[in-house]
């Protein structure tokens, strides 16, 4: 319904020409003016950014916009456009022009439409400017009104550099003497007699805090006789020593019996009675030696 009433009015505005009812237009016939927003701008190579087509027709009021434009091709790519805000009929828009037009008609500052672009330059600048054949019809009686000011707008192209490297920042531990000396944690590894060789782990933490200093200690200890084995080497303890006193009573017992054989002492071994037999003449001879000096006086 919009494309059909901007055709309608279209053929009115050729019509009235082609009879002469519309007076030929000059470009700088009225005070109303095209602009860009923004009007300068930096913008980043591989991005892509939007501009705003503003147009001021001050007390004038109008309802159609063309805003013909120019642009380095080599440095910005043209991506879209659009019509927006309060020119809300679409008439023709491409990488040259933007109509636009509205069935209510507008004075002042108004938005027309929207250009996409995408920077192709890394460096440099570069010009968007309105072309001459742009136009701005007033709503009463279709004429041009537009200043025929271009009012280019300035864009610079910059490359990123390059991402620096992220840099982990290491705070390091200090301990102070007395911290080491009053809070140290002090980890004790052992090792158990358990089916598992998996080692138990002993924390021992002297002072208030552990926070300071942590000693890990790694002790190799033999195993460890448990509550059974040690009762085991007690008993086995007490057999061995019931049989060593058997061992003895029964050594006493066999010297006993060499000597007492059916109620009677035995002879004693020829050596023994040999020795008697000589002690027995050895005290025999001293006690007659004082008898024989008295008889020699």
């Amino acid at each position: 319904m919009k494309n059909v009433k901007l055709s309608i009015l279209s053929t009115a505005i050729v019509s009235l020409a082609a009879i002469g009812l519309l007076p030929a237009q000059g470009f700088a016939a009225g005070a109303a003016s095209l602009a860009f927003s923004p009007s300068s701008a930096n913008y980043t190579v591989n991005k892509s950014y939007s501009v705003t087509i503003n147009e001021n027709s001050g007390t004038d009021s109008v309802n159609t916009i063309e805003a013909d434009f120019t642009f380095d091709a080599s440095k910005l790519q043209f991506l879209g456009a659009s019509c927006a805000g309060s020119f809300e009929i679409a008439a023709q828009v491409n990488a040259q022009t933007v109509t636009c037009a509205t069935t209510t008609a507008k004075t002042g500052v108004q938005p027309v439409g929207t250009l996409t672009f995408k920077a192709l330059a890394g460096s440099g600048t570069s010009s968007l400017s309105f072309a001459s054949t742009s136009h701005i019809y007033r709503s009463t009686d279709n004429v041009d009104v537009w200043n025929g000011v271009s009012n280019a707008a300035t864009f610079g192209f910059v490359t990123p550099s390059p991402a620096a490297p992220v840099v982990s920042k290491v705070t390091p531990i200090t301990h102070s003497a007395k911290s080491i000396a009053t809070t140290q944690a002090i980890t004790t590894t052992t090792t158990t007699p358990v089916a598992s060789p998996t080692p138990t782990t002993t924390s021992a933490v002297k002072g208030a805090s552990a926070t300071s200093r942590s000693i890990t200690v790694t002790t190799a200890k033999t195993v460890q006789p448990t509550k059974d084995s040690k009762l085991g080497w007690i008993i086995s303890g007490i057999i061995v020593l019931a049989g060593l006193t058997a061992i003895g009573i029964y050594l006493l017992k066999n010297k006993r019996t060499k000597k007492i054989t059916s109620g009677k002492e035995t002879k004693k071994p020829a050596y023994v009675a040999a020795a008697v037999v000589t002690s027995k003449k050895n005290v025999s001879t001293k006690t007659s030696a004082p008898a024989n000096k008295k008889n020699n006086k």
